[in-house]
């Protein structure tokens, strides 16, 4: 139950967060979005913030579920020109050749279907030792490995 209550509140965080993103005035008139702000937890020191924020339930490693959800955030925080899909420079941490192998169709763009699906992004690939669970060695590897 507390699990629900948690997975709705995050929606509702990121709703209200999109909405306060859409009614913000042009990026000139306003300060660094939500997606900018992101963008300093890409360097190595600030992995573990970043784990910690997958880490919903923090018990020390990040399930399948919350990863899922962390995943989707991600995609959306990225997608700075908010037009539904991510570019290469939205998603700079990570490296050409995975970059290009998640774009499907080759429009130079990830979708949030591709996203979704690209093997930078999925829980397999993360979970190193397939237990059905990330710990924070496996996600410092991982990143790693994206560059």
């Amino acid at each position: 139950m507390m699990f629900v209550v948690i997975r709705y509140f995050r929606h509702a965080i990121l709703l209200m967060a999109s909405f306060a993103i859409f009614s913000f005035p042009s990026n000139s008139e306003r300060s660094p979005s939500l997606a900018t702000n992101l963008a300093k937890y890409d360097n190595a020191s600030d992995a573990k913030y970043v784990f910690e924020m997958a880490d919903s339930n923090k018990d020390g490693r990040v399930n399948r579920v919350e990863f899922t959800l962390t995943k989707m955030d991600v995609f959306f925080l990225r997608d700075k020109n908010r037009d539904q899909k991510l570019s290469k420079e939205e998603l700079s941490n990570v490296g050409a050749a995975a970059f290009s192998a998640g774009d499907k169709d080759g429009d130079g763009y990830l979708s949030a279907f591709e996203f979704h699906q690209s093997n930078f992004v999925q829980f397999e690939a993360v979970d190193q030792n397939h237990d059905g669970s990330i710990t924070f060695d496996e996600f410092l590897a991982f990143r790693q490995s994206l560059f």
